[in-house]
């Protein structure tokens, strides 16, 4: 690989200025292969998944956790910390809220880097917190805009607010 100058690019882990930080510095994260032979960075254009068998359990386990079935839902998380912990380190004795704060963190490991984290922190109510909003900003930060073809095509849909 090369930098934006063509010289060779080395990474490294550590982050001298988090704020000027330079295109070699800090970790790299590599969750799908990248194809051989890929050409104009495309390295992996079929390797994406949208759903996987742990988000199902997830679903589930935060689900059956918020109708009160508390202990139900922590074998299902378990299903999925199951795979990745040897020994195992099941769930175990959370209260509601706790487990619920358990899954969210769950989901934050187990699809890093699958496009999962914005629409969970919006659903859990801490994404305009987690990013600095400010309170009388963050309406159209958390709703895409409707496009406008959109909305001539059907006069029933109102634009989100801040758009």
């Amino acid at each position: 690989m090369k930098d934006r100058a063509g010289n060779p690019l080395v990474f490294t882990e550590d982050i001298a200025n988090e704020n000027q930080a330079l295109e070699n510095e800090g970790p790299r994260f590599n969750k799908f292969v990248p194809l051989p032979g890929a050409t104009n960075g495309d390295s992996h254009p079929n390797n994406f998944p949208f759903f996987r068998l742990a988000e199902m359990y997830l679903i589930k386990a935060e689900a059956m956790n918020e109708l009160g079935q508390t202990a139900a839902a922590m074998t299902q998380v378990n299903i999925v910390r199951a795979r990745h912990f040897n020994p195992a380190k099941p769930l175990a004795g959370l209260s509601q809220s706790d487990l619920r704060a358990a899954i969210f963190k769950e989901r934050l490991f187990e699809f890093v880097e699958e496009a999962k984290r914005r629409q969970d922190m919006i659903r859990a109510g801490t994404f305009t917190n987690a990013h600095k909003f400010k309170p009388q900003s963050s309406g159209n930060r958390v709703l895409f805009p409707i496009p406008s073809t959109q909305i001539q095509t059907n006069p029933l849909l109102i634009q989100n607010p801040g758009y």
